[in-house]
């Protein structure tokens, strides 16, 4: 079983297309989110390239795609799930806080974004003994009592919750930590700094994107950061990770 965990896409649809010419014989593959970010330079793909590039694989391969949600994507989500209930007034419509979202950006995540693909975004999972997700799960966020698969299951149903109750929800997974400018002591599954931040306690180590160091992929104890910046990505054979490069 070979699984490619892809971290942080920011619209650089040219490094994904490098790294599955060169990864052929993939049999799962998770994106650990932050596929949108319109900050990023001209060369990369359009907001609505991405947001139809996205829906297309998905369509060609089907379940053996997840798709994570980075902290670059969930600003989306809130703005689109109260369209979704019914605000159409940007009046009325809650925008978070410190992110740029134009109304042309939103209209181009609706179009291609839409319900039931956006409920298929999930913000943890768990590949061939690793924990996946876009910036880590903190220790303090790892529920207490029972065996490792019966705490998963509830910290999944938690985050299934959080996403569930949208845009307000006041969850402290979705939240920043001190590190990145946030009043949650560490941040939550989007939010937390590999740097400052992390620590590999867990019963399984983990996978994550989002603090970003060009060129490398970094551990720390058993878990490891894959951001290197559109150059490296992971491969889980059989459990066993190695990092690759493209």
């Amino acid at each position: 079983m070979l699984t490619l965990v892809i971290p942080d896409l920011h619209q650089d649809l040219a490094w994904v297309e490098r790294v599955l010419a060169t990864e052929t014989g993939w049999d799962r593959i998770v994106f650990l989110g932050d596929y949108l970010d319109t900050r990023f330079p001209r060369q990369v793909a359009s907001l609505g390239e991405t947001v139809d590039w996205l829906v297309e694989f998905a369509r060609e391969h089907g379940d053996r795609v997840t798709r994570l949600l980075g902290n670059h994507d969930l600003p989306y989500l809130e703005v689109l799930q109260q369209v979704e209930a019914g605000a159409t007034d940007p009046l009325t419509i809650r925008f978070p806080a410190g992110v740029e979202i134009l109304p042309r950006h939103v209209r181009a995540v609706a179009e291609g974004w839409r319900f039931p693909f956006r409920r298929s975004f999930r913000l943890l999972v768990e590949e061939e003994g690793w924990l996946l997700s876009h910036a880590g799960v903190h220790p303090s966020f790892w529920p207490e009592g029972g065996n490792p698969r019966e705490s998963l299951a509830r910290l999944e149903a938690e985050a299934h919750a959080a996403l569930a109750n949208l845009p307000t929800t006041e969850s402290p997974l979705l939240e920043a930590g001190a590190a990145r400018g946030g009043f949650q002591p560490v941040g939550g599954l989007t939010w937390l700094d590999w740097d400052e931040e992390f620590e590999d306690g867990l019963p399984l180590p983990q996978l994550v994107g989002h603090t970003r160091h060009f060129g490398e992929a970094r551990p720390e104890g058993r878990s490891w950061c894959l951001d290197g910046g559109q150059t490296t990505y992971g491969r889980l054979l059989d459990g066993d990770l190695a990092i690759g490069s493209a």
